[in-house]
């Protein structure tokens, strides 16, 4: 799990918000900074779809984040999104994003506004 105390640094929820604002102008997609995943998606983002700007408001926050994040980040360019199984079975691709098949027991139901939806099977 990743720390995150630099949620209480008021700089780094600044970056968070730009970075929020950011992705819903270029991609429509509207991101929370209360989701459990926000960095992992955030990254993924970045890689796939980011700006200049984008990558550099993404940059300042993992800078603010620390060492946690930035293995979380590295983790997420690999295309696993919060997996923690090592079974292929278990895992579901879209769009070349893998997602784990099973979550807090809810079942993935696919991804909706790039945000992976589960629900109980």
């Amino acid at each position: 799990m990743i720390d995150k105390s630099w949620m209480l640094n008021p700089q780094a929820i600044r970056y968070a918000k730009e970075c929020i604002h950011l992705v819903r102008d270029e991609l429509g997609v509207r991101l929370k900074l209360s989701h459990p995943d926000f960095l992992d998606m955030l990254h993924g983002y970045v890689v796939t779809k980011g700006s200049n700007s984008l990558k550099g408001a993404y940059g300042k926050l993992i800078s603010m984040a620390g060492a946690d994040a930035e293995y979380a980040s590295e983790m997420a360019s690999a295309g696993v999104m919060g997996v923690t199984t090592k079974d292929v079975n278990e895992l579901v691709s879209v769009e070349g994003v893998m997602y784990p098949r099973y979550r807090k027991g809810q079942e993935f139901r696919g991804v909706v506004q790039g945000q992976p939806r589960y629900s109980k099977a």
